[in-house]
């Protein structure tokens, strides 16, 4: 089956989200290259094993988790075929318990929706307080694919730049951690 409408090596042309600009312009600000691929909307999980040996990277799950009781937030970043393992998390990250952000939630703090939901997002300023956690296994990778901040793109970029420039670059740091799920 053929997912990809289209490559490309630059922003496009017009944006759908204010994050898809953001996401672009930090990129070519810190000179960070990538390969945009349009995909048709709505990949379903099933699709993305495909879509992953296609292109030779790994696709990146992004979840948003809350520590009940507190303002407490983690953008957690894993490998799409993984499974969550709320107890092996917590454990990991000294914490008693976490649930998943309520879509008001992702939208207030890094407007988007669970179907849109990013590493990219750390770029807003009301991500400012989210905690960044990262599968050990997904940061190993060569290449992953991210959303771009829209509902069809993604963006091939290199790990090295990822957590090495990105995320510096935003004040975030990144939390790594043995394989969950």
């Amino acid at each position: 089956m053929d997912y990809f409408r289209r490559f490309r090596t630059e922003a496009p042309k017009h944006f759908q989200t204010i994050l898809q600009f953001l996401t672009y312009k930090s990129l070519n600000e810190l000179q960070i290259g990538y390969e945009c691929i349009e995909l048709e909307e709505n990949v379903s999980a099933q699709d993305r094993p495909l879509i992953e040996q296609q292109l030779e990277v790994e696709m990146a799950k992004t979840l948003l988790f809350k520590q009940p009781d507190t303002n407490t937030f983690f953008l957690f970043v894993t490998t799409s075929g993984k499974d969550f393992d709320e107890e092996e998390f917590c454990k990991v990250l000294q914490i008693s318990s976490v649930i998943p952000a309520s879509e008001q939630e992702m939208t207030d703090i890094l407007e988007t929706s669970p179907e849109s939901l990013t590493l990219f997002s750390i770029l807003l300023d009301s991500a400012e307080g989210v905690r960044i956690v990262m599968d050990k296994q997904l940061a190993e990778a060569e290449e992953i694919l991210f959303r771009d901040g829209s509902n069809t793109g993604y963006l091939k970029i290199r790990t090295a730049d990822v957590l090495e420039r990105l995320i510096p670059h935003t004040g975030h740091r990144v939390d790594l951690i043995g394989t969950i799920g």
